[in-house]
């Protein structure tokens, strides 16, 4: 699913993070959070997925924590927990049940 991130930066600090809790290696291009710069315009989008997709885990809303782990690290963490936290409602709904756990 992707999402506007008007105020992310684009320095992909959350798709580090995400690698790491998912993985234990800090590889941007395995986490299930991916920052996409907008094509028609400034900024970037926040694309969260439901499924694996190529080399990239699926996001899991970090079900295993109080709050997801790319929390910690970004600096616009308060638009990307509400990003988060419609991205897990939309996956609820989808799968009526909750999010699996890697």
């Amino acid at each position: 699913m992707l999402f506007k991130m008007d105020d992310c930066g684009g320095c992909k600090t959350c798709e580090i993070a995400c690698s790491y809790k998912l993985t234990g290696e800090f590889n941007h291009q395995i986490s299930g959070i991916e920052i996409v710069e907008r094509k028609d315009g400034s900024g970037y989008d926040i694309k969260l997925l439901e499924q694996p997709e190529g080399n990239r885990l699926a996001c899991d809303g970090c079900i295993d924590r109080e709050a997801p782990f790319c929390l910690d690290y970004c600096l616009k963490s308060t638009e990307l927990k509400e990003i988060i936290k419609e991205f897990v409602g939309k996956c609820r709904s989808n799968s009526n049940g909750a999010l699996k756990s890697k």
